[in-house]
């Protein structure tokens, strides 16, 4: 492996690979990038492979990418599970659409107050934690409060 250059969130590495099944070979890269700081799940590196030319997308690219991937699948987990969009007896494809448009919304207006906290408040004071606005909003349910 190579070292390629390096990102804000750590050193990025390079390697040609070619993957072999039912005899039929594929040339690919595997660009990997070693975190500064690990994941929640205590992953110290991030690896992809990718059958990208190095003329259309650089390791760095590829790597960006990625990890802007997680961003997107961050918002659809605090969507499915903190504001609850999947609601299992939805039968029609429409109520279940509206219901997770409805989702999006509130995560907007959750995006904003977060935004106009960290404007007053510093970064490290403002933590917001999904799992216990969905502990706050179970918790006014139980106790019925409309």
């Amino acid at each position: 492996m190579s070292k390629v250059g390096d990102l804000p969130t750590g050193q990025v590495f390079e390697q040609d690979v070619t993957i072999e099944w039912e005899k039929v070979s594929i040339t690919a890269r595997r660009v990997v990038v070693r975190l500064n700081e690990p994941t929640r799940d205590g992953d110290t590196e991030v690896a992809v492979f990718t059958n990208l030319n190095r003329a259309v997308a650089s390791a760095i690219v590829v790597s960006q990418i990625y990890l802007k991937r997680w961003t997107v699948e961050g918002l659809f987990q605090i969507v499915s599970d903190t504001l609850e969009c999947e609601i299992k007896t939805l039968g029609y494809p429409k109520a279940a659409l509206f219901s997770f448009c409805m989702a999006l919304v509130a995560y907007n207006i959750l995006s904003v107050i977060k935004a106009a906290l960290r404007s007053v408040h510093s970064e490290k004071l403002f933590d917001y934690n999904g799992k216990r606005l969905s502990w706050q909003k179970s918790d006014c349910e139980s106790r019925r409060y409309w």
